[in-house]
């Protein structure tokens, strides 16, 4: 009688679990063990957190925001760049108006040196026309020595005004360098 029972209990028992339908059709069961991967959040930049909108253990989707930071420094920074651009950009007229005056004065020393060169010609000839007359006793040598230093000084006018073209196309190289160097400044 005793083996009998227990079979049946065995019976019941193995019924119970093998037979039995689900509770519900969703429903998973089954033992183990479930792992997830830690994953180290970082930021660009160092600062202070404003808000935190994810909790530890929350679900999130990929592009979703977690925290938001303070961004008063940041905004300050905007800015004071802004404000860098700003200077820049003045620094970058006011080279543009160098450069142009720059070129103003190459075309006046320009124009001051044809005006030397012509008068220094003319002074030569004088000198060498008074030569002529001077060697034929025809004039004093006062004239010849006025003559001479007109031309030397005709002379040196022109050395004078080529250094002050040289000086304005060396003004006119250090004009564009502000230029650029403001554009860089700019961009």
């Amino acid at each position: 009688g005793t083996g009998i029972l227990v079979c049946l209990g065995g019976a019941a028992l193995a019924w119970y679990f093998y037979a039995k339908p689900p509770a519900t059709v969703d429903f998973a069961s089954g033992n183990g063990r479930i792992e997830a991967t830690e994953v180290l959040i970082s930021t660009k930049l160092a600062g202070r957190l404003d808000t935190v909108l994810a909790k530890e253990g929350d679900d999130v989707s990929l592009g979703q925001v977690l925290a938001q930071m303070d961004v008063t420094v940041l905004k300050a920074n905007l800015r004071e760049a802004q404000a860098a651009i700003g200077q820049a950009t003045s620094r970058k007229a006011v080279a543009l108006a160098a450069v142009d005056q720059r070129q103003s004065e190459i075309t006046a020393a320009k124009a001051l040196v044809a005006q030397r060169i012509s008068q220094l010609e003319l002074s030569a000839k004088e000198e060498k026309r008074t030569r002529q007359l001077y060697k034929g006793d025809f004039i004093t040598g006062e004239k010849m020595d006025v003559d001479r230093t007109t031309t030397e000084t005709n002379n040196a006018q022109v050395l004078a005004a080529k250094a002050q073209l040289e000086g304005a196309q060396a003004a006119l190289e250090a004009a564009r360098g502000g230029v650029l160097e403001a554009q860089a400044a700019i961009e």
